[in-house]
């Protein structure tokens, strides 16, 4: 679109250029380390869920959701962010994105205190009850609360140099890491062991109360974090930097204002205010492959994952064998794929690969993970029908599967996110890192839909 002359344009254009020599320094990388807690917390809820089997299976103790349950919790979480995330992008303009992020906070704090309340009650006699508060609470807590937080979050770090947004992505493994080490500690002694998160109980109630509550105090955590970061120099820049492009980008073309120059030809300007519906349709023509590898990324994830993937057995199981029996599905599954998807994040920062002009060949990256769901299927997951034979009985063959499988997701989600932004003008990375995070609950919802079905087939 060709640019208009106005009179304004060379002072609009000289204002920029003196802001880009005034970039303040990111002290102490006080900033990074802020994105990395936050992103923690952005995936503490749904990993404390996912990972809480040993309690929910106590819970849920001879219902027909004992054995299924991550099933159901995932689609409700999933459902309710698609909406929601969807609703944040017509949000961008109308409510500030602090404001949105503080407000997902309360929500999940509110959420996770009850949930932790309910860890203490004795649900034997009610226990569907207790199931159906357990899934409106999730439900609560995706649609406001997690989802307006991480998808408002991606929207902030979109504007900040790309290594922040990798901040965010370590931030969100490293949750995932500790769930899994929190869980896989309980398991191994509920009197004695002093579990990562504070954990310390006598059964798998007390557990669940220490579990739960330390999402609170980690969220109150984050609550602090944001005050602080509205406060810091650096922070401050980056965040009024995107207030005045917007209004800026009606009349000119903006330079990049991180130094990360790209082609003309992926870094359209428009010399006009775009509606909501512009800007969306904007924003996706411009970053549509990273957006469908994003999308293809986690649709194959989560139609094995942990549906099929925690019910992989040792093939050497042996009851008085601790890695071999209780702790084999914790340590095969959830910590070694949460360690691989965090590596796969934390190299994606330095290889770069492809260039955020190459997009199609990520999106052809992203399609090739599908055959890690047969790989999967073929292990020894149990129960199965004896119908379906186990093609790959061997242990470190499923070690080996898990690994490149979470890997490959974590490398391609790190590198999806940063893309993303760098594809539009700077004036649109809010935008483009909310619909990354669109695209990532979307693929989160179909795949889970989909483990329904493997399931299915393979039980």
């Amino acid at each position: 679109m060709t640019v208009e002359d106005n009179s304004n344009q060379p002072i609009i254009e000289e204002k920029i250029l003196l802001e880009k020599r005034r970039v303040p320094k990111d002290r102490f990388h006080l900033v990074y380390i802020l994105f990395f807690i936050l992103g923690n917390a952005s995936s503490l809820p749904i990993h404390i869920f996912m990972t809480a089997e040993a309690y929910y299976s106590v819970k849920l103790k001879g219902t027909p959701y004992q054995y299924n349950f991550e099933n159901y919790i995932i689609v409700a979480y999933s459902i309710s962010t698609i909406f929601a995330s969807a609703a944040n992008l017509r949000l961008l303009k109308s409510i500030n994105v602090m404001h949105r992020m503080i407000f997902g906070l309360i929500v999940l704090t509110i959420s996770f205190i009850f949930t932790a309340f309910m860890s203490k009650l004795d649900t034997t006699n009610w226990k569907i009850t207790f199931f159906a508060l357990t899934i409106i609470t999730v439900i609560l807590t995706g649609l406001f609360g997690n989802s307006m937080y991480q998808s408002s979050l991606y929207g902030l770090v979109g504007v900040f140099p790309k290594n922040y947004s990798q901040a965010v992505q370590c931030g969100q493994a490293l949750s995932a890491i500790l769930t899994a080490l929190a869980s896989i500690i309980s398991l191994i002694d509920f009197n004695n062991a002093a579990i990562i998160f504070a954990l310390v109980g006598k059964s798998v109630y007390d557990s669940g109360l220490g579990y739960f509550s330390s999402g609170v105090v980690l969220l109150m955590l984050c609550m602090c974090i944001q005050f602080l970061l509205g406060r810091v120099e650096f922070a401050k820049y980056y965040m009024r930097n995107l207030e005045c492009g917007k209004k800026a980008v009606e009349k000119i073309t903006l330079i990049e204002e991180d130094g990360e120059e790209m082609d003309e030809e992926i870094k359209p300007t428009y010399n006009r205010k775009l509606s909501n519906y512009q800007r969306i349709n904007y924003v996706f023509k411009e970053t549509w492959p990273t957006t469908v590898a994003l999308f293809t990324c986690y649709t194959v994830t989560y139609t094995v994952y942990p549906a099929i993937c925690s019910r992989v057995a040792s093939v050497d199981r042996g009851d008085n064998d601790l890695f071999t029996g209780k702790l084999y599905i914790p340590i095969t599954t959830f910590l070694l794929f949460a360690t691989a998807d965090m590596v796969g994040r934390t190299i994606s920062v330095w290889v770069l690969w492809p260039s955020a002009k190459r997009g199609i060949t990520l999106m052809i990256l992203s399609l090739g993970r599908i055959i890690f769901i047969p790989l999967i299927f073929y292990c020894n997951a149990q129960p199965r029908r004896k119908s379906i034979p186990v093609l790959i009985p061997n242990d470190a063959a499923y070690v080996l599967i898990i690994t490149l499988f979470a890997l490959s997701h974590g490398y391609i989600k790190a590198i999806g996110v940063m893309h993303a932004p760098m594809r539009v003008n700077s004036s649109y990375r809010e935008s483009a890192g909310s619909m990354s995070y669109f695209a990532i609950v979307s693929g989160f919802g179909i795949g889970s839909a989909l483990s329904f079905l493997v399931a299915a087939v393979l039980y």
